[in-house]
């Protein structure tokens, strides 16, 4: 609930209390105390996450393997849970890559097992990506291209996300479940998204579709670029 929830719910109350003959006086002496507590939360756990990606970004250095995808960049909603306690969950299709915050998969269209020199390569802009200081979400939109998820020596995953190159964002899971986790994380990094299309290039003709369906703004070689080069 945002400050100005807040507000309007104890608006609600000292009215009530006003009709009720109640002292209202004291009510409205809440509102901003409230405020002042919702603040520091929002502030201290602003740190908390930006602690927890900084130790992210650490912790890919155990990271031995990777396996980058091109994905569809349209979603399709996960089947709902049932009500049922015993039912068992629908198991998720292996061509897809789970879009955690939108409850949501996107199709694999091609994946790449990454190792050795490329890993090395990718990893720096991966992990200045992941620790990256202040979180700026990127847009209010998600048309997931690539995805990743980076492994350990012990086959732990350590790291997966997809990533929006048009509006300039990725998904970092949390450790407080119950707290919105996952959430959308700014993708400020331009060096990563180079090298994750080098390392797994988006073809023009989903270029294509998506200008078709979405209209402009999807980033790669322009065709006239593309026909020089041919």
């Amino acid at each position: 609930m945002n400050s100005l929830a807040v507000g309007s719910l104890w608006s609600a109350l000292a009215i009530c209390s006003l009709s009720l003959g109640g002292n209202a006086f004291a009510q409205e002496a809440l509102p901003a105390k409230l405020e002042k507590a919702e603040s520091a939360y929002f502030h201290d756990q602003d740190i908390a996450r930006k602690n927890y990606r900084k130790a992210l970004a650490a912790a890919l250095d155990d990271a031995v393997r990777a396996e980058i995808y091109l994905l569809d960049f349209e979603t399709v909603a996960l089947p709902k849970k049932s009500d049922d306690l015993f039912a068992s969950t629908p198991p998720i299709p292996a061509d897809t890559f789970v879009i955690a915050p939108y409850q949501a998969t996107s199709k694999i269209l091609k994946r790449r097992l990454i190792k050795g020199a490329d890993l090395a390569k990718l990893l720096p802009h991966l992990k200045q990506t992941v620790g990256v200081e202040e979180n700026t979400s990127g847009a209010m939109c998600h048309f997931p291209i690539h995805g990743i998820r980076v492994w350990d020596k012990d086959y732990r995953i350590l790291f997966e996300s997809s990533f929006c190159y048009k509006c300039s964002n990725f998904f970092i899971t949390y450790p407080n479940y119950r707290d919105g986790s996952p959430q959308w994380t700014g993708l400020t990094e331009k060096e990563f998204e180079q090298v994750m299309i080098e390392l797994m290039p988006i073809p023009q003709s989903e270029l294509d579709r998506f200008d078709a369906k979405f209209g402009g703004g999807k980033k790669g070689k322009p065709k006239e670029e593309k026909k020089k080069q041919e």
